[in-house]
C-alpha cells in the first residue's frame, strides 16, 4: 500500500490568510487535496492544524518546514507515501494515481527544471537521505541527491503542478480556462 500525505502547516504569509482554508470552487484546498490522496492512497493523513479532516499530526518544530513535515508523516505511516502540498490546485488524481503506482523508491516529478519536492512520491531511501541531512542540520529538500536516489522524472504534465502562493496566483487560476477546465474535468473523473 501507498499511503498519502497531505501537507497544510505553511504559515502562507505571502498569501495573507490560511491556504488550507481557501476556497476553489466551492471546496476548500485542503478537502480537495484529501479528496485526491483519499481516491488511490491507504492509509492519508495530514500533517499541519488539522483542516482536512483527516489524522493529523503536527512536525516539530511547527512550522518547521516541509522536510519536517515529511520526516513527521514518516514517523505516523510508513513509506511509500505520496506527498501533497494543499496550494497544488491543478493537481489531479491521475498524476497522484501515476505517483502512486510507480514503482520507483522516490519519484519527484521535475517541472520546467524545478523538482515538485511537496507533490511527490517518497520511498524508504529517500525518507532515510532526508533524516541523515536534516539531522546534519540541512532543513531543505536540495540535499535529496535525486540522481542517486534515480527519483526526477521530467515526464509530468506541467498543468498539474500549478501551486498558489499568493492571491495572483489564485487570480490566475480562476481566470485562466485551460486550468479550471483540467480541474474540472479531473472532479468529475473522480465523480463518476
Amino acid at each position: 500500500m501507498t499511503g498519502g500525505v497531505l501537507l497544510t502547516g505553511g504559515r502562507s504569509t505571502r498569501f495573507g490568510s490560511d491556504k488550507a482554508v481557501t476556497r476553489l470552487g466551492g471546496e476548500t484546498f485542503a478537502a480537495r487535496a484529501a479528496r485526491l490522496l483519499e481516491g488511490v492512497c491507504t492509509p492519508v493523513i495530514e500533517v499541519g492544524a488539522g483542516t482536512s479532516g483527516l489524522v493529523s499530526v503536527r512536525e516539530e518544530p511547527a512550522f518547521g518546514g516541509p522536510v519536517a513535515a515529511v520526516l513527521a508523516a514518516a514517523d505516523l505511516i510508513d513509506p511509500p507515501f505520496v506527498v501533497l502540498a494543499c496550494d497544488h490546485v491543478t493537481m489531479t488524481a491521475e498524476v497522484v494515481r501515476r505517483l502512486v503506482d510507480d514503482q520507483r523508491d522516490t519519484v519527484v516529478p521535475v517541472i520546467d527544471g524545478h523538482p515538485q519536492y511537496v507533490a511527490a512520491r517518497y520511498g524508504p531511501g529517500g525518507i532515510a537521505s532526508l533524516r541523515a541531512s536534516f539531522a546534519a542540520g540541512d532543513r531543505s529538500f536540495r540535499s535529496l541527491d535525486l540522481d542517486a536516489l534515480g527519483a526526477a522524472d521530467a515526464s509530468f504534465p506541467a498543468a498539474a503542478f500549478v501551486d498558489v502562493d499568493d492571491p495572483a496566483d489564485l487570480f490566475a487560476v480562476e481566470r485562466a480556462p485551460s486550468l479550471h477546465q483540467h480541474r474540472r474535468a479531473d472532479d468529475e473523473s473522480n465523480s463518476r
